[in-house]
């Protein structure tokens, strides 16, 4: 949540008794349960993180490097191990929050897919997005 803040993903209204506020309409994409139960990644997907350890890729904790790699260049065990990990609600607001690290193609056919318009632009950190 920190991170969001200071990214100016998540709107805050302050702090208050050290704790920080957020509007419950800043947190609708989050979409509830972003992962539905964690399963280790297809072997399938290994081509996709030559980098990474594939042991040590965890659905939750490093999903901003998951999702976009097997939504641009996943195979159909990949992309099926993707819609029966992550949920809907939770894709599409992702898409519409960080469509812009997809490519122009694939960006169009996740957006017709889970009907939602991806993001084109980078926002700038710091600044709001209305």
């Amino acid at each position: 949540m920190y991170r969001y803040i200071r990214e100016g993903r998540l709107a805050s209204a302050g702090k208050f008794l050290g704790e920080w506020l957020v509007d419950v309409r800043g947190t609708e994409w989050f979409g509830g349960t972003r992962v539905k139960r964690p399963v280790p990644l297809p072997a399938a997907a290994r081509p996709l993180f030559p980098e990474y350890d594939m042991a040590r890729l965890h659905p939750v904790g490093d999903a901003a490097v998951i999702v976009p790699r097997i939504m641009e260049s996943g195979g159909c065990d990949a992309i099926r191990w993707l819609l029966q990990t992550y949920t809907r609600p939770w894709l599409a607001a992702w898409l519409e929050r960080e469509g812009w690290r997809l490519g122009a193609r694939s960006a169009g056919f996740w957006g017709k897919m889970l009907h939602v318009r991806p993001a084109r632009v980078r926002p700038v950190p710091g600044s709001r997005r209305r």
